[in-house]
């Protein structure tokens, strides 16, 4: 559930624009539907070199989910075989592996019973060893044909890695290499080994616990399935198995754009369903590589955790060592690792299947000399107009540099404007990415501002008052990332404004700026407040998938200073959906809440360029708001996009009296000139209830 949709539910049925609320969130589930984000230029713009594809293909006789994507559609193909069988990795390793696009093009496979290939209809009776062989290798020659590459690259994890080096050692005239990551070579010894471990690591530990746990399982083989699985969830106890936790991996698939609420149903119900269908079939308990697969014609790396028990490194060492051809063998070691390797260490794991696979001499992209960080900078004359300034002009200066090869870019942006109607205006952008998923940025406002004043209430007012403020705005904003694209963190504000011309005789002469008594021309706020976001668009600037939800809460109490002690809640949520035929469908959902002795000036307001454009900024404010956006955004040519789009907005004293019957509607047209990895020029003409408006100004409106 969005933040907003959540804010709605609080409220309950005194909010009576449920009519205008509903076909937003409807919108948002739609657009919350499967699809995998487009490989980017870093603009933003889809890259055409690039293929990032969900698809189906027909793998004895089921439709099976493969994702394939690469930043080169022309580059080696690999093949990842999951763990499980059921454990379907989908939607996590794109999040932790994503660098290995730079160099593949990475072909994710949900195998039959697993995830997107997991429907109600599934018959657990054809999981069996030889069909996924049969599954595997049919998969291979459709990839082999589509990329017209004669030999393509195999990896495989955990029962994966079963398949895996089964199918190297049936078909090594398909396969270029292969990776076997915590590669099985010995169910049953595999099996006692870990348990002579446990009890060692338990007794030391004085467990007793666990010991008891071991007592009432006894010692392996465990012909019951689910005696299995116990005996698994006690390896995890020790980090002998996964090496991340299942409330990490359970947020990052929630969050994949591959996978729907339906996938995810389905993605657990394979996952729960494990190994169990094969328990008792001799090819898949019984698999034995030493005497099996006693060699090798394909050159073979084996990835191994140096705390994996559930298959341990040394019976992985005592198989390589035993081959007839040992030199086409490599054990790589990640020491304190698990069962993971992929998902405890991504930035080493890339770096070595990269190696493994193309040579120890390949460049990995992210650890070369030239991907090391550096600064980058801009300056750049802009101009602008929208009835609010009319024309302007200004100067804009941006200087970027990433703090470490792994992290977004951090930067610092500042803007000098000024219009016809004698509006200044300077803005002051810092913003840095640290280690550990730390964000911190703040902004610095410092303006002259002649403004107009419509009123207070829904409805577009008849009131037009001009007034003029002098502001000096900083707000500063830490978060830490709990969960992969999950910040929360504390904000903090302090401002100052000061009402230096009005209308003689108007609303505002009675010194509504500070919002309680006569004659106060200038006010100063100090607030604190918490806030939590949730991002994962593909680039800020310019995104075409993923989606940004806020939710902040900030108060101005008096005994910090401020003239009128106020607060705000704001929630907010946006969504890109890339279309299957160019183009990018843009939501955004806004609610807003202002309590206590809030200034008319500082209202909660809509109109002007960025939100129910074709009305004037301003024109109405309330301490409650609420607004729906929707925007198709489409390439026409090289760098020039087209945009059609539809706001709905209103305000109102209080969230449950917004009423669809004062809803204000506008709708209009644009361009969009996209600057490098920059926002883009932005050009829109809307037209509203009762006016329209043009605005000619850089980045798009959310």
């Amino acid at each position: 559930m969005s933040a907003s949709s959540l804010v709605l539910t609080s409220i309950g049925k005194r909010v009576r624009l449920v009519p205008l609320v509903a076909p937003a969130l409807l919108l948002t589930l739609a657009a919350c539907r499967a699809h995998t984000p487009p490989i980017t230029l870093p603009d933003g713009r889809p890259d055409p070199a690039g293929i990032a594809v969900m698809e189906t293909v027909e793998l004895g006789g089921l439709e099976q989910w493969i994702l394939i994507r690469g930043k080169r559609a022309n580059a080696p193909v690999l093949l990842r075989l999951h763990g499980g069988p059921g454990a379907a990795d989908m939607p996590v390793t794109r999040h932790f592996n994503r660098a290995l696009e730079e160099h593949f093009v990475v072909v994710s496979w949900d195998q039959r019973g697993a995830g997107k290939s997991n429907p109600r209809s599934f018959d657990p009776g054809t999981m069996t060893f030889q069909r996924f062989m049969d599954d595997a290798h049919e998969l291979t020659r459709h990839l082999q044909g589509r990329f017209e590459q004669p030999r393509i690259f195999l990896m495989g994890h955990s029962w994966g890695s079963q398949l895996g080096l089964r199918l190297v050692e049936r078909h090594p005239e398909d396969y270029a290499g292969y990776i076997g990551v915590a590669q099985s070579v010995d169910q049953e010894r595999a099996l006692g080994v870990a348990h002579g471990w446990l009890v060692e690591q338990a007794e030391q530990a004085g467990d007793e616990a666990t010991l008891q746990a071991l007592a009432d399982l006894g010692p392996p083989p465990y012909p019951v399935h689910a005696d299995f699985v116990r005996f698994v969830r006690l390896l995890d106890r020790y980090g002998a198995n996964v090496d991340v936790g299942f409330g990490t991996l359970a947020w990052v698939a929630m969050t994949a754009p591959e996978y729907s609420a339906r996938d995810l149903a389905r993605w657990l119900r394979g996952a729960r369903r494990g190994s169990g269908p094969m328990w008792d079939e001799p090819a898949y308990r019984g698999f034995d590589a030493f005497t099996q697969i006693p060699h090798l014609r394909v050159p073979s790396h084996f990835f191994m955790g140096g705390r994996d028990m559930n298959t341990p490194l040394s019976l992985v060492e005592e198989y390589r060592n035993g081959l007839v051809d040992a030199e086409m063998a490599s054990i790589v070691v990640f020491e304190g690792v698990g069962h993971t390797p992929f998902l405890a260490n991504p930035e080493r794991f890339t770096q070595e299947v990269v190696r493994a696979l193309l040579g120890p001499d390949a460049p990995v992209t992210g650890s070369s000399e030239a991907d090391r960080p550096r600064s980058s900078w801009a300056a750049l004359p802009f101009a602008f107009y929208s009835p609010e300034t009319r024309f302007g002009g200004g100067v804009y200066g941006s200087v970027h540099r990433r703090l470490g090869p792994d992290l977004p870019s951090s930067s610092l942006e500042v803007a000098l404007s000024a219009t016809a109607r004698r509006q200044y205006v300077l803005d002051l952008f810092p913003s840095l990415h640290l280690q550990g998923g730390r964000r911190v940025d703040a902004t610095l406002q410092v303006q002259e501002y002649p403004d107009r004043f419509f009123g207070v209430g829904p409805g577009v007012r008849s009131l037009d008052e001009g007034f003029t403020t002098r502001t000096l705005a900083a707000r500063a904003r830490s978060q830490w990332e709990l969960l992969p694209g999950l910040r929360v963190g504390a904000q903090g504000l302090a401002r100052w404004d000061r009402l230096t011309q009005w209308d003689e005789g108007g609303f505002l002469e009675e010194g509504l700026l500070a919002g309680i008594q006569p004659d106060v021309r200038s006010g100063r706020w100090v607030g604190l407040g918490l806030l939590a976001t949730q991002d994962s668009r593909n680039h800020i600037l310019n995104p075409v998938s993923g989606q940004y939800v806020e939710v902040s809460a900030l108060a101005r109490p008096s005994f910090l200073g401020s003239t009128t002690s106020y607060s705000m809640l704001t929630a907010e949520v946006r969504r890109f959906q890339p279309m299957e035929r160019g183009g990018t469908l843009a939501f955004r959902g806004a609610l807003g809440r202002a309590t206590g002795e809030v200034p008319p000036l500082l209202l909660p307001a809509l109109g002007g360029r960025e939100q129910l454009r074709g009305y004037a900024g301003g024109q109405l404010r309330d301490r409650a708001l609420a607004v729906a956006q929707l925007e198709w955004r489409t390439p026409l040519m090289g760098r020039l996009h087209g945009a059609l789009f539809a706001d709905a907005g209103q305000v109102a004293p209080e969230l449950g009296r917004l009423d669809l019957a004062d809803a204000e509607l506008s709708a209009g047209a644009g361009l969009r000139f996209l600057l490098g990895a920059g926002s883009p020029i932005r050009i829109d003409w809307a037209r509203g209830r009762r006016g329209a408006g043009l605005y000619m100004t850089i980045g798009h409106p959310f």
